[in-house]
């Protein structure tokens, strides 16, 4: 018996669940029960296939039989999952209870599929893991199916920020050794329910190139990009043994497995080199021309963060100091203006700042937000561990913020309740959602303190409206300093008054106005901020 047959068999972990269905043990009798099941109610449907499914794993079946029951089956499975998608696909997070219970249902189904075809995979090439004579398409089809199925049970957690259902990588990584074993892992499949041809090689590494880039950072329009890219280039990458360049990392491992488990490795040298090549184009676009010829116009801000993630070993490497301890947090600019303009709403923070200058500013403009209200929250975190650059830090149960990747976020980096606080700047550049409830984020830190302001550009000798705004000095020394804004500003290069006032810890004179030369950046692309650089 081969030692990647033998891994093969490792890590089933799917249990009966669902409705209490036994599925019929011939293809004829899994049409005839497919035909009555009732469509309209996608939940029911749901029930009944996954109860179906997972109580069909604790049944032995001799050779291709499993297979040939799957294959009658998943055509419905498939059809199931894409009704629930609809659901809750593109929701905003938190899911409601009914969109979850959606969502958990179609984690599952892809779930127990992809056990039922690795073990249907066992079953064909019993005993020893050699493939019977005329039964590589069998056997190539099983392969892919898992990988296939794994791979959407990813995808769904990586949309959600939720941790991956236990043993998904593990069953990835033997299923693959084993196609590598018997040379079936660049044999296509045509998978008829997706209507498209897949390999096992590419259903792999493309799955195994996104998680590398840390998909949890990005959001599910990015992700669908990130997708594409990593199709076209994954026949480029390889799967090894040990590290062979510069652009190799260890393959993912299950939260559950240990330091000394041995995954292999990934080599993308082709991948990083498409990636920057693309990112040198001029403009706010770069074409990434894949291999197959076909070139796809992505968003430069989307390669460079991917490059990035890539290079994330300097950042891994970096020192990080571990300990729990409780930290105020705030998210949102309008929350951390609220907070750092010391609790005084942006209505009242104008009509300070009128009274300050002397500039009559009028505080019945059409500019200010009359829905807003001050009852911002502050909301208690648990810094889980932290370095120069950020934090890693987790929300509790009822805690929860309804946060997305790129959204700002006030950290109170004096002592919850002691003293004045001291709030610095960071944004969220990853998120997860635990199954007990709480939210896990990863902080870039922008600030160690940050100052609430307005500002107003000016064009031309004509003043625009008033701004909520936040300054943002620099981390480092001769670097230029910063201001966030709420909206757009669509001028590349505009002037602008900045208006303080509250600086509690300015030792010099405070001040009122100042005129300041900035360049736009983006932020992120899917929150509504326009980061402004200071010119020197």
């Amino acid at each position: 018996m081969s030692e990647a047959y033998q891994e093969l068999l490792r890590g089933f972990t799917i249990t009966a669940h669902g409705a209490s269905v036994e599925l019929p043990s011939d293809v004829r009798s899994i049409n005839k029960w497919v035909e009555i099941l009732p469509r309209a109610d996608l939940l029911k449907t749901a029930e009944m296939l996954s109860g179906a499914a997972s109580r069909s794993l604790s049944r032995k079946y001799l050779g291709a039989t499993r297979f040939n029951l799957m294959e009658a089956l998943r055509p419905a499975v498939v059809d199931c999952i894409k009704g629930l998608d609809r659901h809750f696909l593109g929701s905003p997070l938190p899911l409601s209870s009914d969109r979850l219970v959606k969502a958990e249902h179609a984690l599952f189904l892809h779930h127990t599929m992809a056990e039922a075809y690795r073990r249907a995979l066992v079953e064909l090439c019993h005993p020893e893991g050699d493939i019977p004579m005329m039964r590589s398409g069998n056997a190539t089809a099983c392969i892919a199916r898992c990988l296939w199925h794994c791979q959407q049970v990813l995808l769904i957690s990586w949309n959600l920020y939720r941790t991956a259902p236990s043993g998904i990588w593990s069953a990835m990584r033997n299923c693959y050794h084993y196609a590598v074993s018997v040379k079936l892992n660049n044999n296509a499949v045509e998978d008829g329910p997706l209507q498209q041809t897949v390999r096992p090689h590419g259903l792999f590494v493309e799955t195994a190139l996104m998680a590398l880039i840390n998909p949890l950072a990005f959001t599910a329009p990015e992700l669908d990009q990130i997708k594409t890219i990593t199709a076209g280039m994954a026949a480029r990458c390889t799967v090894c043994n040990s590290a062979v360049s510069e652009h190799t990392a260890q393959l993912p491992r299950d939260e559950a497995d240990g330091d000394g488990v041995e995954t292999g490795y990934l080599e993308f040298d082709a991948f990083f080199h498409v990636l920057t090549e693309a990112v040198s184009a001029n403009g706010g676009m770069s074409p990434i021309l894949l291999p197959d010829g076909k070139t796809l116009p992505v968003r430069t801000a989307l390669v460079k963060r991917m490059l990035r993630a890539l290079g994330q070993a300097s950042a891994r490497s970096a020192t990080r100091v571990y300990g729990e301890y409780p930290i105020d947090t705030v998210v949102g600019l309008s929350g951390v203006h609220f907070f750092a303009a010391g609790r005084i709403d942006f209505e009242t923070y104008i009509q300070n700042l009128s009274r300050l200058s002397g500039q009559g500013i009028s505080t019945a403009a059409d500019w200010l937000d009359s829905g807003e209200t001050p009852n911002h929250r502050l909301l208690d975190a648990t810094v889980l561990d932290h370095s120069l650059g950020g934090y890693r830090l987790k929300w509790g149960v009822g805690q929860t913020p309804r946060a997305r990747i790129g959204e700002v976020v006030g950290l109170n980096s004096a002592a919850p309740g002691v003293g004045e606080p001291d709030w610095m700047l960071g944004i969220i550049r990853w998120l997860r959602y635990e199954t007990d409830g709480a939210v896990m984020a990863g902080i870039e830190l922008l600030t160690r303190r940050c100052s609430a302001l307005a500002l107003r550009p000016v064009q031309g000798g004509h003043a625009g409206q008033l701004l909520r705004a936040l300054e943002i000095p620099p981390l480092g020394e001769g670097l230029p300093r910063a201001f966030l804004i709420s909206g757009r500003i669509e001028q590349n290069t505009p002037r602008l008054e900045v208006l303080y006032g509250f600086e509690p810890y300015r030792v010099l004179p405070s001040r009122t106005m100042e005129s300041v030369l900035t360049e736009t950046t983006a932020l992120a692309a899917n929150v509504d901020y326009t980061l402004l650089i200071e010119q020197n």
